[in-house]
């Protein structure tokens, strides 16, 4: 009977223990599932925001920083956009000398590259507090490097507008469009970040009555493409 009862006993016991363990394993995984899920859900997005958020502002300083040095060296209006009037002052035609234009587009589009692939190697320090969502906790805690290894080809085009500037006169500006795509690698995440960036490099005021078509740029091909063609507007449509 005593043997009987003591057996009993140990039998409880093992049930207790494997009721314990069991349950023991049944909450890790559910804390390990949720945890996955917070990590998944809420830390990896926060972290590729800030990431790419920061990538797109070094990006953008980094482009406009080139044009800035390159065109303030080599673009000058006069020698590079030919305007053409009649007897009474009035533009009949426009040309730009593309070969140029797209040497210098090609030099900021190199610069710009660079220096934008250098940047992968320094990565983000991002606080740990940051990704709690909390104002009061947003730049708390330790400083973690994410690294990054942005492969992004800068591509360049050009654009123009023409608006009224007064009375026989016609502002004309001339934009530099960057288009630039970075691949963002982390441990635990990836992604693309496309980055656009529109900047003026010239403007001049036009004295005289000019075509009502805008100044057409688009024979001036992207980065990859140096053609040398001309773009034009003759005076079949002129401002009245």
């Amino acid at each position: 009977m005593y043997y009987s009862n003591k057996k009993l006993r140990n039998t409880n016991k093992k049930r207790k223990k494997l009721i314990y363990f069991t349950s023991f394993v049944i909450v890790l995984l559910t804390l390990f599932v949720w945890v996955t899920y917070y990590f998944d859900k809420i830390i990896t997005p926060t972290v590729m925001l800030v990431v790419s958020t920061e990538m797109r502002a070094k990006a953008v300083e980094i482009m406009n920083k080139n044009v800035l040095d390159v065109y303030s060296k080599n673009f000058n209006y006069d020698d590079l956009i030919k305007i053409e009037r009649d007897k009474d002052g009035n533009v009949i035609m426009m040309r730009a000398d593309t070969l140029k234009m797209n040497s210098i587009a090609n030099e900021v589009a190199i610069r710009s590259q660079k220096e934008i692939t250098e940047v992968g190697s320094i990565g983000v320090d991002m606080p740990l507090g940051y990704i709690t969502k909390n104002n009061l906790f947003s730049h708390m805690g330790p400083k973690v490097k994410v690294k990054m290894e942005p492969v992004g080809i800068v591509e360049t085009s050009y654009d123009s507008s023409f608006e009224s500037a007064g009375i026989n006169q016609t502002r004309h500006k001339i934009y530099l469009n960057f288009i630039c795509k970075i691949n963002i690698v982390m441990p635990f995440a990836h992604g693309d970040v496309d980055i656009k960036n529109i900047t003026p490099v010239a403007e001049t005021v036009i004295v005289g009555r000019v075509p009502n078509n805008p100044f057409n740029l688009d024979n001036i091909n992207k980065t990859s493409n140096n053609e040398n063609k001309s773009s034009s507007f003759n005076n079949e449509n002129k401002k009245n």
